[in-house]
């Protein structure tokens, strides 16, 4: 291992999750869990993990930032609408010992725990329900208060995410690490569609992770300096989803600067 690829393997040893958050993660996951498929009588395949906890791309929080876990919970019917679906799923977690720690968010509720010695900590559920037409690849839909269902497939990308390798999870941390420092969290590029511009840029065959963000780095700065606006980048597990459909031109402006100041050192 080279100097400059120890010093990168240091840097993801710093970022990476420690036993005691996973430890800490698992144990709400399964109280939070083990209560929605009680409260609603779903089976395991029914309520689980989505988002970058599942997808081994966590990373711990900068300072003043907060651990985050996605629960997906299939509680909704097929003629619920998207605002009581969340609304419905309040009032559960309302009636149980999480009362004084959720919020309604637009597409989920937010359980929120006391910092501990991981630090701030949240969880948030999303209520879903099966798909409800016939001309969709996606088996779930999930709600946006105020704008209905939206079709979603979590645990079809976990499996991408998983088929794509160690070296693609490595990267993504690191990438996203980068992110959540030099990124004013509200205008950030979203996790999800970094990690597929990742997995579109990063070199194959490469077994030095200095070389392998180098080359990220250089790679998409070269496909995205030139653009106005952000390209399409489709959900590689749901193919009628356009990942960037709401990235603004501001915020993908933003990017480009970031990404390029991030090749200076290089």
């Amino acid at each position: 291992m080279t100097d400059t690829s120890a010093q990168f393997q240091e840097f993801l040893n710093a970022i990476e999750l420690k036993q005691k958050q996973v430890d800490r993660i698992e144990s709400a996951r399964k109280s939070l869990s083990d209560l929605l498929k009680s409260s609603y009588d779903l089976t395991d395949n029914e309520v689980f993990v989505q988002g970058s906890y599942a997808n081994g791309t966590a990373v711990r929080p900068v300072e003043g930032g907060e651990y985050d876990v996605d629960i997906v919970a299939v509680t909704a019917d097929e003629d619920d609408g998207a605002t009581d679906a969340i609304r419905d799923l309040y009032g559960t977690l309302e009636n149980s010992r999480y009362k004084n720690v959720i919020e309604e968010r637009m597409p989920c509720v937010r359980v929120t725990y006391v910092d501990d010695d991981i630090g701030g900590f949240h969880v948030d559920v999303v209520p879903v329900r099966i798909s409800t037409t016939d001309d969709t690849d996606a088996p779930y839909e999930s709600p946006r208060k105020g704008s209905g269902w939206h079709g979603t497939a979590p645990t079809e990308y976990t499996a991408w995410c998983a088929a794509q390798g160690d070296d693609f999870r490595r990267i993504v941390r690191m990438f996203k690490r980068w992110r959540d420092e030099q990124q004013d969290v509200r205008k950030a590029v979203k996790s999800i569609v970094l990690q597929v511009l990742v997995s579109q840029y990063m070199p194959v065959g490469v077994n030095d992770d200095a070389e392998r963000v180098a080359t990220t780095f250089t790679e998409m700065n070269a496909a995205l300096e030139d653009l106005n606006s952000a390209p399409d980048v489709f959900n590689p597990v749901l193919d009628s989803e356009n990942l960037t459909a709401r990235w603004s031109d501001t915020d993908f402006s933003n990017f480009k600067v970031e990404l390029k100041e991030g090749l200076a050192p290089m």
